[in-house]
């Protein structure tokens, strides 16, 4: 299951609403890497999907996973990711408990990564706990943030979310 000869997909990480994210191997430069599966509807087109990620695949920031590269084949694309030392921050919500100042400094850390990325025109992206990675260091970083998601789950109300959520622990918390 390679894309092409270069990226070998090996453990998946985690099944997003829009796609699968694995652990992969890039074999010409011998480093991992991230690799983001997502097949597309019937109505969507890959070259459509592709240049709408032009503009985002140049952003550089290390609150963000970089695109290294892209692959269509059919109706699969498949975006490959910098891959970052640490895990999915949800594999850690109920499982470990954060200081109110711990917390504090990952959010506000996140959310200066969203106003340089906001500054940039890049918005829209989920900070759902499923699509942030924690390194050792209790930094946050966002792996897609090239696909928009549901309004309470990105920006300001997001970060309170999340917040809420780093603090007690909980998976899910209500819309209220």
């Amino acid at each position: 299951d390679r894309i092409g000869t270069r990226y070998v997909p090996s453990t998946q990480i985690v099944s997003f609403p829009h796609g699968t994210l694995h652990y992969g191997d890039d074999v010409f430069l011998s480093r991992k890497v991230m690799l983001y599966r997502k097949t597309l509807r019937d109505h969507q087109l890959s070259a459509q999907y592709i240049s709408a990620l032009q503009d985002k695949a140049a952003w550089i920031h290390d609150g963000f996973h970089h695109m290294l590269d892209t692959s269509i084949a059919e109706d699969v694309v498949t975006i490959i990711l910098q891959a970052k030392p640490g895990s999915l921050l949800v594999s850690h919500i109920n499982k470990r408990q954060w200081s109110f100042q711990a917390v504090v400094t990952m959010i506000s850390d996140l959310g200066v990564s969203l106003l340089d990325a906001l500054e940039e025109n890049i918005t829209g992206f989920s900070v759902r706990p499923d699509n942030l990675w924690l390194t050792e260091q209790n930094k946050l970083s966002v792996i897609n943030y090239w696909e928009k998601d549901e309004s309470e789950e990105q920006s300001a109300v997001g970060l309170c979310r999340l917040m809420i959520q780093l603090l007690t622990g909980s998976e899910t918390i209500s819309d209220t």
